[in-house]
């Protein structure tokens, strides 16, 4: 039911009808409101008397015919169309027939659209509905422009973490614990790497407005350049930064670097974590006790190293020593070089040059060369496949240095380890053995059960397991020990080599009973003897 008043004239059989509909608290229809429908319908021989007594009338709904002559104007329902100002959709609205005019549907609302040139984006759905049924007060939405896509942005592909700033991300192990010294802070690349893909801005595609126009798309930004840098090249084709060697990527203020070596600037400890690098390494400060230093290349220490792990794929320099607590450990494929070690245990692939060495462990593949104002080899277990070459070896209190010459360190490692193998394999031999003669004497005297004969015949399986294990075993304990057997090797104290030095060259082996001065150790006739080093 509408809300408010009405007035209408209806054409009927014997006239022309004026209705009226008031609506109780509504205004009700006017007389000006009425005379204005008479003039828009075009009412002849209308009944002015008829006029006045309806507007003297109380009531409320109103029915009167107001002429005999049925002639009155035909008016079609009229469309009306409007086009947004961005033509990005267009409306229309309907004025109602008058008379006998004929209402709009859905040939007549799309025929409004041509001529108001609305050509695309069109709502047939609407428009069906609309053709069916519409009201007088209200704006419909009949058309909608197609938006456009608009490009995509070109941007940079990394292969790595571009942030300037790292994250400390401590390392989960294995066993589920984690280990808050390493904190991976250091972003290391292979050499051959792809770093940066240039990804380049992708083309969009145009709108359509509701008149047809094409609405453009607005470009991507182009791709951000990134200044090449020492260790980077470009592909052909432009479209990748790729890095020429391994090691440390440093991408700041939109340049690209791949360093080999990774300097860092004070010492290796809680700020930097644990290192671990594929390049070079060189440290201006300390290496702290409990943290590591691990590189493929060159390891330099410009401070002291305390009781930390060191481990290099060639040399390592350290300028100021290693103070090692007896828990510092200095691997190098290649030389080490270092001021002094005390409380460590070096291990180099070639040669080892220090000022002195004292209660340490070392291996070396070459020649251990003590070469500082005192030269001095004090305590531990010295163990170097060429020579050794200090000014005083031992103390005068007799600490305990041994000292083995003229075997690969590494292959004579092997060999003990696998003396100590067959040492533990022959105790389990001789273990099992005894069990089987137990269980074979009461076999015999007719004390045993059925789960005994069991055990009886998988011991006898075992331990001709165990039998061929040890063949083996001391086939490869006989062919290294035949390699092991080298007379070659030397040992230079070019000033003194003290009283209870325990000394092996090769085959043969001493101990110094008394001070030698300016000696020179050499293994003659698988016994050693002692000559003048100079």
């Amino acid at each position: 039911m509408s809300n408010k008043s009405s007035a209408n004239i209806e054409v009927r059989a014997d006239g022309l009808y004026l209705v009226i509909d008031n609506v109780e608290g509504a205004d009700k229809v006017t007389r000006k409101q009425v005379l204005d429908l008479v003039e828009l319908f075009g009412v002849k021989d209308l009944s002015f008397e008829t006029i006045q007594e309806i507007f003297k009338s109380e009531e409320m709904f109103i029915e009167r015919k107001i002429s005999e002559n049925q002639d009155i104007v035909k008016k079609d329902e009229e469309i009306k169309v409007e086009i947004a100002k961005d033509r990005l959709s267009a409306s229309i609205s309907f004025k109602p027939a008058v008379g006998l005019g004929k209402p709009a549907g859905e040939i007549e609302i799309l025929d409004a659209l041509l001529k108001g040139n609305v050509k695309y984006g069109i709502d047939m759905a609407e428009v069906k509905r609309l053709g069916a049924k519409h009201g007088y007060d209200a704006d419909y939405k009949i058309a909608s422009a197609k938006d456009p896509v608009n490009g995509e942005n070109g941007y940079l592909d990394f292969g790595f973490d571009p942030s300037e700033k790292k994250e400390a991300r401590p390392e989960l192990l294995e066993n589920g614990n984690v280990d808050f010294r390493s904190l991976n802070l250091i972003e290391m690349v292979e050499k051959g790497q792809t770093l940066i893909t240039f990804i380049p801005p992708k083309e969009g595609v145009d709108g359509v407005d509701v008149l047809g126009n094409a609405i453009p798309y607005k470009r991507g930004n182009p791709t951000p350049k990134v200044t090449k840098g020492q260790g980077v090249s470009v592909n052909e084709n432009e479209t990748e930064m790729i890095a020429e060697t391994s090691g440390q990527v440093i991408y700041v203020n939109k340049k690209l670097v791949v360093n080999p070596i990774l300097e860092i600037a004070g010492d290796v400890g809680p700020s930097t974590g644990n290192v671990k690098f594929n390049g070079s390494v060189k440290i201006r400060g300390n290496v702290m006790s409990g943290y590591s230093i691990v590189a493929e290349g060159d390891i330099d220490v410009q401070g002291t190293v305390e009781a930390a792990n060191i481990e290099s794929g060639n040399d390592v320099f350290m300028y100021n020593g290693v103070q090692g607590g007896d828990k510092a450990t200095i691997t190098a494929g290649g030389d080490i070089n270092t001021k002094f070690a005390e409380g460590c245990t070096l291990k180099a692939g070639r040669n080892i040059v220090a000022n002195s060495i004292m209660h340490s462990d070392v291996h070396c593949a070459g020649v251990l060369t003590l070469d500082g104002k005192n030269g001095n080899l004090v305590g531990g277990i010295i163990n170097v496949g060429e020579s050794v070459k200090a000014k005083v070896i031992g103390s005068s209190m007799a600490t305990s240095t041994e000292i083995v010459v003229g075997n690969d360190p590494e292959r004579l490692e092997e060999y003990n380890k696998l003396v100590v193998g067959y040492e533990s394999k022959a105790a389990e031999f001789d273990k099992l053995d005894n069990l089987l003669q137990k269980l074979i004497d009461e076999h015999n005297s007719g004390k045993t059960n059925a789960d005994k004969k069991n055990l009886l015949l998988k011991s006898l399986q075992v331990k001709a397991h165990l039998r061929k294990e040890l063949l083996d075993l001391e086939a490869s304990l006989e062919e290294m020990k035949h390699s092991l057997e080298t007379k070659r090797g030397e040992i230079y104290a070019y000033t003194v080599i003290r009283s209870g030095v325990k000394v092996t060259i090769g085959n043969a082996t001493m101990f110094i009973r008394d001070d030698v001065q300016n000696a020179l150790l050499r293994n003659e006739g698988a016994k050693i003897v002692i000559n003048s080093a100079v």
